[in-house]
């Protein structure tokens, strides 16, 4: 996430809160799979805006319920995916490879549910959204300097792999890191500069409360490989 850090910090329960405010609700369950089918293991995230618009007439900030899920197949998993809105109370839901293009996108389903949905996806592969019961405006395809990549022999082109939108005042984004596969391997060195410069145009994002949220392709911990 970005924000103020004269504003915000951030809690063991993986919750964006006020520093001078101690409410938010907890994670929902440890994520062991990124792409895991199963929503009992889709990690939840508890953020608490940080504007002045969330406060209520009494000063009571309320809070977000933001959560990221490598869905694998939003086609596939739909009924999933929504069940799990409903079930752990979501109001906002990053998700990616989706692995569908716009008017594939089974949207229907969400709409049912009172969820407004922007998708970013160009053929079967990656693919990133956002499902949102809070508003949803400002979408953006791809951030400003996001690297293009093309295996050798092939045009390179910007892949579908950020997304990113307003959400009552809190702006999100979903994003898709591409998998490195190897320290030799090309994808390696798209992935180093997929991050470099995300983190570099994130930089000018700080003056407002931000959270960037997806699967990065990274496991600092044992915990976060499935297998």
């Amino acid at each position: 996430f970005v924000a103020p850090a004269s504003s915000c910090a951030i809690s063991d329960s993986l919750s964006l809160e006020r520093a001078t405010s101690t409410t938010s609700r907890p994670a929902d369950a440890n994520c062991h799979a990124n792409s895991s089918p199963s929503p009992e293991l889709a990690p939840v995230m508890s953020a608490v805006a940080t504007t002045p618009g969330y406060a209520g007439c009494a000063g009571t900030v309320v809070p977000m319920r933001i959560a990221t899920w490598n869905v694998n197949s939003l086609r596939a998993r739909v009924d999933r995916v929504v069940e799990f809105l409903d079930r752990a109370n979501v109001d906002v839901l990053l998700m990616q490879e989706i692995k569908c293009k716009p008017e594939q996108a089974p949207l229907t389903a969400f709409a049912a549910a009172g969820y407004e949905v922007a998708t970013h996806g160009h053929n079967q592969w990656n693919g990133v959204a956002i499902a949102s019961r809070v508003g949803l405006v400002d979408v953006r395809q791809g951030f400003q300097g996001q690297p293009a990549f093309g295996k050798p022999g092939q045009d390179e082109v910007v892949e579908a792999r950020a997304i990113g939108a307003t959400c009552g005042d809190v702006d999100v984004w979903s994003v898709y890191v591409p998998n490195g596969r190897g320290v030799a391997d090309p994808h390696y060195g798209y992935k180093r500069e997929f991050l470099q410069r995300l983190a570099g145009t994130a930089s000018g994002w700080v003056g407002r409360p931000t959270i960037i949220g997806g699967d990065f392709n990274v496991v600092p911990l044992p915990t976060d490989i499935w297998n």
